[in-house]
């Protein structure tokens, strides 16, 4: 079922009405308070950083769109009443730079189209920008439509939120590439990973290269109108800039993984599509994510996960759980992601995971191996949980350009899916409840979405993801309804200085380290400045502990841990963002004995762990004791490990081939098996000489 808008959120604290009810003279002494509550939230909201909102934001129209390809902006804002958002359009051949108003309201989505002529007119090169700009946060998405059938959605970020170190990601077919940056000069170090000939061309060798980027300008690398079309990606290629930049990535006709579909729309063979995302920089990678199922879709997907670091271990669990080592810069599919169930996936170092959707062909029959599904190639980033947001705005695209099924898909920790509204419909009432495989603690929400705006809030202000997505016949869109931000200050300039002067000159964060390690780090041609006595770690959270009971029996919670030690961060590092603790309604100790009157050397539920080796009574709760007996080992859970080979008595620690020259007949003591005695010769003797006879005269008798 579709939801229907009926009010925003937040209306509780509309101080008219939270005191009509009240006396005359009590009027005044109610508006005061709640003036004082709206201050309060607004402190507090305003203390915290917001999702993807930020007072400038640039882009370019992405270079898979055609000239004739169209692309629309949709702005919103969650603050003022009303804000003027102004668009800077770049001067053409044709035209001067044009500067626009757009009037934005509170909660709402305003759109604004970008007019064809500033389509990329070329593959390689150097674009101008758009801008737009405000006093007041704002956010921006875009829809980008190309031919008759093609269509794409990303979230931008604002330059606020851009970094300086970033891992492409494209699929499989035609990929391009666009670098933005907002400084006089930004130099980009670039390390392509690909076998694709044009691209390689582009940038005259396989490997490093240095791109200068220009002010309000931008990069477009780009294999959308070689002809022969390509198969490759330059996944996981690496970025690298002096300041803070963007980065547009995707394919300009991307292809499927179902390879027998017919004749569809002019094609032999695969079905295509234009996607694009406005990548995340390195510093908002995650070590946790959930998948949703994408309802609507018959064909499973594929989740991209991209490494940052050495030896990145990532454990994805779905019906089976598939553990991968990944190095800087690679990356694997996860792919055939279960299409009916939410896929839980962490790491031990920061990765970039995308989700990829995938269909067979719309119009082919069952001969050709097609099943009638709508869409076509979807790609969106997959958002880490720790970049949850509790309130989201979005408005369909407009469906006179092209028809969509809208889809809405939203993560929540399990005991807080029920406080999440449609505009003030509670969303569980009406949207399907996934299960995530193996994670009890996670809930996920799905299903249609009604063609018109939308506010999507929690009730009580807790986090949770937020992803839309459409399906036509032959197209498709995906997107996160947003995410938070590190806002990084790139109005940082660079300042004359000197080595060794304990000031950030070239505005890193660091200081004077290219006077500790001899590198050119700020590209300047000059090792000049800038030091820490080490370099930056930061911290990672570890993975989380097992779900365990408390030791308060009136206590029916479930509780985890985790540390923030993968790795711990050093002095110059910054801590682990988030908790290091949870927990979850449980039935701990529920109908079953407290383990406080457990008997002597009995312990947990229901008194069924003994622990009869203890030296003394053992923890009535885990087990543990403070010695074991002799010839047993492990006092941390009830000393029921015997000793293992060749060790006996206390702690273990005895040895018995130091004793027995051989390994003992019991743990206690180290009894040694006793030696055997000497064989008597003459018996031996006799034993030989006997043993022919013996032999002869069972032959001779075998004979008669």
């Amino acid at each position: 079922m579709a939801f229907r808008k009926t009010r925003k959120p937040f209306e509780l604290f509309d101080c008219n009405v939270v005191c009509s009810s009240h006396t005359l003279r009590e009027v005044k002494a109610c508006v005061y308070l709640c003036l004082a509550l709206v201050l309060l939230l607004q402190t507090i909201k305003a203390s915290k950083p917001n999702p993807l909102t930020g007072k400038l934001f640039l882009l370019t129209v992405p270079m898979m769109l055609s000239p004739k390809g169209k692309c629309f902006l949709y702005i919103y804002t969650f603050y003022e009443e009303d804000i003027i958002v102004k668009v800077k359009l770049p001067r053409t051949q044709s035209t001067s730079p044009i500067l626009m108003n757009v009037t934005v309201y509170k909660f709402h989505v305003a759109v604004f189209p970008v007019d064809s002529k500033y389509n990329p007119s070329k593959t390689m090169g150097y674009l101008q920008t758009i801008h737009l700009f405000s006093d007041t946060d704002f956010g921006v998405y875009a829809f980008l439509y190309d031919f008759e059938d093609s269509v794409s959605s990303l979230q931008l970020l604002p330059v606020s939120a851009w970094g300086k170190q970033y891992f492409l990601a494209t699929m499989s077919y035609t990929p391009f590439v666009q670098m933005i940056t907002y400084e006089e000069v930004n130099i980009i170090d670039l390390t392509i990973r690909t076998s694709l000939y044009q691209l390689r061309k582009s940038l005259h060798r396989f490997g490093v290269d240095k791109i200068h980027l220009y002010r309000d300008g931008a990069y477009v690398l780009s294999d959308c109108r070689v002809t022969d079309k390509e198969h490759g990606s330059v996944t996981g290629s690496s970025a690298v800039g002096k300041f803070p930049f963007a980065v547009i990535s995707g394919s300009c006709s991307s292809r499927t993984n179902i390879t027998t579909c017919g004749h569809v729309n002019g094609y032999y063979g695969d079905t295509y599509d234009v996607v694009a995302e406005m990548l995340q920089p390195l510093k908002l990678y995650g070590t946790e994510f959930i998948s949703p199922a994408v309802v609507g879709r018959m064909s499973k997907w594929d989740l991209m996960i991209v490494a940052s670091a050495d030896d990145t271990i990532v454990t994805v669990f779905a019906s089976e759980v598939n553990e991968y080592i990944l190095h800087t810069g690679l990356w694997v599919y996860v792919v055939e992601a279960s299409n009916s169930s939410p896929v839980y996936l962490r790491s031990s170092h920061p990765v970039q995971v995308l989700l990829l959707q995938r269909s067979a062909c719309h119009k082919s029959d069952e001969n050709e191996g097609g099943v009638g599904e709508l869409g076509d190639p979807a790609m969106s980033i997959l958002v880490p949980t720790s970049l949850f947001y509790h309130t989201y705005i979005w408005k369909a695209p407009d469906k006179t350009l092209l028809p969509f099924i809208n889809y809405v898909a939203m993560v929540s920790a399990g005991i807080y899916y029920r406080d999440i509204l449609v505009d003030s419909s509670p969303a569980y009432k009406f949207l399907q409840i996934q299960e995530v495989l193996r994670r009890v603690d996670w809930k996920v929400l799905a299903g249609k979405l009604a063609d018109e705006e939308h506010v999507i809030s929690s009730s009580r202000l807790k986090v949770f993801g937020c992803y839309f997505y459409g399906l036509g016949q032959t197209y498709a869109y995906m997107q996160p309804g947003g995410f938070l931000t590190d806002h990084e200050d790139v109005s940082c300039k660079d300042r004359k200085g000197h080595a060794v002067d304990d000031i950030d000159n070239d505005c890193d964060g660091k200081v004077n380290e290219e006077s500790m390690n001899s590198k050119d780090d700020d590209m300047d041609g000059l090792i000049d400045e800038d030091c820490s006595l080490k370099d930056q770690r930061n911290g990672y959270w570890g993975f989380w502990s097992e779900w365990s009971c408390s030791r308060n029996c009136t206590d029916e919670k479930v509780y985890r841990q985790r540390q923030c030690d993968r790795p711990v961060p050093n002095v110059y590092g910054k801590q682990c963002l988030g908790v290091g603790s949870d927990s979850l309604p449980g039935e701990c100790f529920k109908d079953t004995i407290c383990p406080e009157n457990c008997p002597w050397r009995t312990y947990g539920k229901n008194c069924l762990g003994q622990c009869p080796n203890c030296l003394s009574d053992c923890d009535r709760f885990t087990g543990a004791c403070t010695e074991c007996a002799d010839g047993w080992q492990d006092n941390d859970h009830g000393c029921t490990t015997e000793c293992s080979y060749g060790t006996y008595g206390r702690l273990c620690n005895l040895s018995c081939f130091a004793k027995c020259g051989s390994d003992c007949l019991e743990r206690v003591t180290g009894q040694c098996a006793e030696k055997g005695k000497p064989i008597d010769l003459l018996f031996l003797l006799i034993l030989l000489l006997v043993s022919p006879i013996c032999f002869l005269h069972c032959c001779i008798k075998g004979q008669v």
